[in-house]
């Protein structure tokens, strides 16, 4: 008698199963796209078979808008995806606070692992938590508050030329990603949080090699999507939450510490009070008050795992993507040493010595940056959960439905950039043109949720580049082409491996 009826149980799962997934389908057979290869598993078979054809993606998302136009349904597995290549929507769909986020993002928890938390400002959908918590961050990454922090970034790169310096005029082989990961870690520890941890000078600093580990977790999780429960990927598994544990220990570690250092100063104040208010001035100023985890600790005072997740989604934001975008930078200049000023940078060093900060004059370090982000954006496009059913370029998108504003497409699209689209040439941002929309080109998104940090990517970059390139020639590897993989974002795949030498004029 059960076993019948657990076989009618298993019949009407399988068949509401069935049905769920007709419906699903019919939900969105208005839209167009390629024909799906697969019932259950829709289109994921022919997309991972394209991925290993073009690691990037950009060819394939071409082709897609080419045949089908600006909206193109894509379903991995069970799960429908809207492309979307139409910047005219982009005001209704991004710029509106309508529509939200992915509630559930496999930055939150990487395989299991609590990584940077379903609440922290990376991946929270926007609640009135995220509003707060984005407020704080907004007003510590401002132009004007960067500037404080422009020192810290110097300090980096003088010793970046110091290790590198050290590496010049041999033959060993210098691996400039690395080295763009390591200043990219220990600028953020120092503007952010006050911590210097110096993995430029101590490559045996863990905190990059677990930030590194955690990122190929993320493109695991995210390229492979039931690679949480297959056996094949189960030392990479393994691997990815072991650094992810490890990064939160060590951001926990110097939360402690950094607490630690607070409860002396204020002592020491104390101390200092009733007998000299000019040194209590002085201990403040010194002191480094005022960063970024002081405010987090602030905002949550008695909940150590959100200031744990706050501090590891400042990395996750921004340590690969800008350490990724000043390698591809390097990886053509070193190629094309006539696409900068040298010019103008030796100017801005001679000058910088004298405190004067001239970053906003280094005009084709700007350039160069922006043509860089265009043909390697890091993060490939704005994600968005419709909140209503939306009209984009002549065609309704359903309510709930995920869409995605493919950011590096618009930047691969011959009407608007010309017919040398495909053409590194940092030239072509010197004069403003009315033919492309100004959301053509958005490579730090827009909106509430545009990159937090931009002001900071952009201080960073020209500081950089302008250290490295006043005191060093590089010298690309022979045969080494410049090839880019999408992974957890855009990153080097080969061209960045040089030789250093010191400029001949220093």
């Amino acid at each position: 008698m059960i076993l019948p009826l657990l076989l009618l149980l298993l019949l009407l799962s399988l068949l509401l199963l069935l049905l769920h997934i007709h419906l699903l389908h019919r939900k969105f057979a208005h839209l167009p796209g390629p024909p799906r290869t697969h019932f259950l598993l829709g289109h994921a078979p022919y997309l991972l078979a394209r991925y290993k054809e073009d690691n990037t993606g950009f060819t394939l998302g071409l082709e897609l808008r080419r045949k089908y136009g600006a909206v193109v349904v894509l379903w991995y597995a069970l799960r429908p995806q809207v492309l979307v290549t139409d910047v005219k929507s982009i005001r209704e769909t991004v710029l509106s606070h309508r529509h939200g986020k992915l509630e559930q993002r496999p930055e939150a928890k990487l395989f299991r692992q609590r990584f940077v938390g379903q609440k922290s400002i990376f991946v929270n959908p926007g609640d009135e938590r995220w509003r707060q918590t984005r407020s704080l961050y907004n007003a510590h990454f401002t132009r004007f508050r960067l500037r404080r922090y422009h020192d810290d970034v110097k300090l980096v790169a003088r010793r970046l030329c110091y290790q590198l310096g050290c590496l010049a005029d041999s033959d060993q082989e210098v691996d400039m990603n690395m080295w763009m990961n390591l200043a990219a870690c220990d600028i953020i520890g120092r503007v952010a949080f006050n911590w210097d941890i110096d993995s430029v000078s101590r490559r045996d600093e863990m905190l990059a090699v677990y930030l590194s580990e955690a990122f190929t977790g993320v493109a695991l999780a995210t390229g492979v999507p039931l690679s949480g429960v297959l056996p094949r990927y189960g030392a990479m598994k393994q691997t990815a939450v072991r650094a992810v544990r490890r990064l939160r220990e060590e951001c926990g570690t110097q939360i402690r510490a950094h607490q630690e250092m607070r409860e002396k100063e204020r002592q020491k104040r104390n101390e200092m009070e009733e007998t000299d208010n000019t040194i209590d001035r002085q201990v403040d100023e010194d002191s480094g008050e005022g960063c970024l985890l002081d405010e987090i600790l602030l905002l949550h005072p008695h909940d150590t795992e959100t200031q744990i997740d706050e501090m590891v989604a400042m990395f996750v934001a921004g340590q690969e993507t800008v350490a990724h975008v000043t390698t591809f930078a390097i990886c053509h200049v070193m190629r094309d040493p006539a696409l900068v000023d040298v010019a103008q940078i030796q100017d801005y060093m001679d000058q910088e010595e004298e405190g004067q900060d001239l970053l906003p004059r280094l005009t084709s370090l700007d350039y160069l940056m922006k043509e860089t982000l265009r043909l390697y954006a890091p993060v490939p496009g704005l994600r968005r959960i419709l909140s209503r059913d939306t009209h984009v370029s002549g065609h309704v998108l359903p309510r709930g439905a995920e869409i995605v504003h493919a950011m590096v497409l618009y930047a691969h699209l011959e009407d608007t950039w010309g017919e040398d689209v495909t053409r590194f040439r940092p030239s072509r941002f010197e004069v403003r043109t009315r033919k492309r929309h100004p959301h053509s080109f958005l490579p730090f998104g827009i909106g509430p949720r545009a990159c937090i940090g931009k002001e900071l990517a952009k201080v960073e970059f020209k500081t950089i580049l302008a250290h490295l390139l006043s005191e060093f020639k590089l010298i690309p590897r022979e045969g080494d082409e410049i090839r880019a993989v999408r992974a957890a974002s855009l990153k080097p795949l080969s061209g960045y491996m040089c030789f250093v030498q010191h400029n001949n004029c220093n």
